[in-house]
């Protein structure tokens, strides 16, 4: 048994052993980092069976067929486990600029993907794509991806890279998962799949069909009263279908209650500015959404689910932005 640090480096190859010293042997698995990943990511240590079996590639019975005497010899760097501080500065009581790292989640919508836009993957990466976590995993591994696909039916992810989740259209049993990266807004700390409920006179202007969820970002740093926006991407409110592409820019304190395909971002501080103290009191801490820790106020699960069966809104506060 050899033993593993939970992060890999580079990927792990195949070798002989020859006179006493390590030499490169005739082939390589490239996509061992995949296999490492898999099994070990998030552990503080983990053990793996140093056999050939353990890293054989999809359809591939053996990566080294021409080599009788065979030694696996792996070398993976580790990297200290830490968690993302909050985009709430609890001590300093101040939003942090930034976005959470889930991706945007939009329900029963698809978009096109150009043949120059799709991302290739390994077979090996198809092949373990089960499900939306297994998609999102996927599409963090490169680089270039910035959204993806999801097919309930098929259980086939399409990766693309560029923008092509702006333009969405209607279709169930689809999925699209928009990468955090694609919104990073300097000044604003961005919570993906969230709405921030805000009521007259609280509302201080309100768009529809906006073009990009940045421009939501222009025109509240363009109001001083302006403390925070919500944006609907395409789902719009269950209740209230067309209501897709809308912005509100709103003051006062915000309520945030979670909506798959909703942006919500208030306005981060610098250090030495301190938000108004009746903001502070009765704003949901971010740290404790971050860990599904809702306050009393915001729907159960199985209210959500009761509005959406009666085509009722979740939370009649949130009907108040409807103009």
């Amino acid at each position: 048994m050899s033993s593993w640090k939970r992060r890999t480096g580079h990927s792990g190859q195949l070798w002989k052993s020859c006179g006493g010293k390590w030499e490169p042997g005739r082939c390589s698995f490239s996509n061992s980092l995949l296999v490492v990943q898999r099994n070990c990511q998030g552990k503080e240590t983990c053990q793996l069976k140093a056999d050939v079996e353990l890293f054989l590639d999809h359809g591939v019975t053996d990566p080294c067929p021409d080599l009788q005497s065979r030694l696996l010899a792996v070398d993976y760097d580790c990297v200290p486990l830490s968690r993302p501080a909050p985009l709430f500065d609890a001590k300093r009581e101040t939003f942090r600029s930034g976005v959470t790292p889930h991706y945007l989640l939009v329900a029963d919508h698809t978009t096109s993907c150009a043949q120059k836009s799709i991302v290739e993957v390994s077979a090996t990466e198809a092949a373990e794509v089960y499900n939306l976590n297994d998609a999102r995993r996927v599409c963090s591994l490169h680089h270039q991806c910035s959204y993806f696909i999801w097919d309930f039916k098929s259980h086939q992810a399409t990766f693309c890279s560029g923008d092509g989740w702006k333009r969405t259209e209607k279709s169930h049993g689809f999925t699209i998962g928009v990468k955090p990266s694609q919104f990073s807004i300097p000044g604003y700390a961005v919570y993906l799949n969230y709405a921030g409920i805000c009521t007259e006179p609280n509302i201080v202007d309100k768009k529809g069909c906006i073009n990009h969820v940045k421009d939501g970002a222009i025109l509240c740093s363009a109001r001083e009263q302006c403390e925070f926006w919500t944006a609907s991407i395409s789902p719009g409110l269950v209740s209230l279908p067309g209501y897709d592409h809308h912005l509100w820019l709103c003051s006062g304190p915000p309520t945030m209650m979670p909506r798959d395909g909703f942006v919500f971002a208030a306005k981060a501080q610098n250090e030495t500015s301190v938000q108004p103290e009746a903001l502070l009191e009765e704003l949901a801490r971010p740290s404790e959404i971050d860990l599904f820790r809702f306050p009393q106020g915001y729907p159960t699960a199985s209210e959500v689910d009761r509005a959406k069966s009666l085509k009722q809104a979740e939370d009649s506060r949130l009907v108040g932005q409807i103009y």
